[in-house]
């Protein structure tokens, strides 16, 4: 029974955080399905110490954004393994000359396409739970590092402690960008 429960649970998870990875990708279609990708050369590309793993440092020298990395680095301990980043499943679209094996500049590529196609229009209607934080104080209660914006690690880690504990990321994080802003933190009704 337990052992279903848990099942059950992940399932729910990867449900939610499928979104999460999506960041600007368009609704599915040719190419935006979800791969796993030869991402051998990738790693060797990224792993400067050559140490069979990837820093937070060595992905931003590399010239990656954050999302991958930390979708990808399920022990999330700050360090993707080979292992970790060969379990991922990436948009198919990464890789572009579909040959099954992800390069950096591949994936840089990608990430400049996201950047570029058209924004989704969105209207903040992040739920409001009664009694919680909203709009800057929402931001301030969940922000730890002060930049004025929550970071999928910093919601995850902060959301227990307070009334949006059994929310999830993406009914916040309305452009599927990297943040929570205070455009998308709820409001009072």
């Amino acid at each position: 029974m337990r052992t279903g429960n848990i099942a059950f649970k992940i399932l729910v998870f990867l449900s939610l955080s499928m979104p999460v990875m999506a960041q600007e990708i368009p609704p599915p279609g040719p190419g935006m399905a979800m791969k796993q990708l030869n991402v051998g050369a990738f790693v060797e590309q990224v792993d400067i110490d050559k140490d069979g793993s990837m820093s937070k440092d060595e992905w931003k020298t590399a010239r990656l954004v954050d999302l991958p990395f930390t979708f990808c680095d399920a022990s999330k301990d700050g360090i993707l393994s080979a292992q970790e980043m060969a379990d991922c499943r990436l948009p198919e679209a990464m890789d572009t000359d579909e040959d099954g094996v992800l390069l950096v500049d591949e994936m840089i590529e990608f990430d400049k396409r996201m950047a570029s196609a058209p924004k989704r229009k969105y209207e903040a209607t992040s739920p409001y739970v009664g009694g919680g934080e909203t709009g800057m104080d929402f931001i301030r209660v969940l922000d730890e590092d002060g930049d004025g914006k929550v970071t999928h690690a910093e919601w995850e880690k902060n959301k227990n402690a307070t009334v949006y504990k059994d929310k999830h990321w993406p009914e916040y994080n309305k452009n599927m960008d990297e943040y929570i802003t205070v455009d998308e933190a709820p409001q009072k009704p």
